[in-house]
């Protein structure tokens, strides 16, 4: 799909792509699968706010003590 890329500064083609990325929550390591638009030019990943309140729901959980991976 072509899609505005602000690194790259022009529409590009991005590839839908799985990854995981880990993050550190309190004091402990998160390896979460997440989805992500990346650019086939640069690599860069576009910002989606669906995702980014999904890694805010798994921390929220683990920080209440309630595990929830998607």
């Amino acid at each position: 799909m072509v899609k505005y890329c602000p690194k790259c500064e022009v529409d590009r083609e991005f590839r839908a792509e799985d990854r995981t990325e880990t993050y550190r929550v309190r004091g402990r390591s998160v390896s979460v699968l997440l989805a992500a638009e990346v650019c086939e030019s640069c690599g860069e990943v576009l910002f989606d706010e669906n995702r980014d309140q999904d890694l805010a729901d798994i921390f929220l959980g683990i920080l209440l003590g309630r595990e929830k991976t998607p």
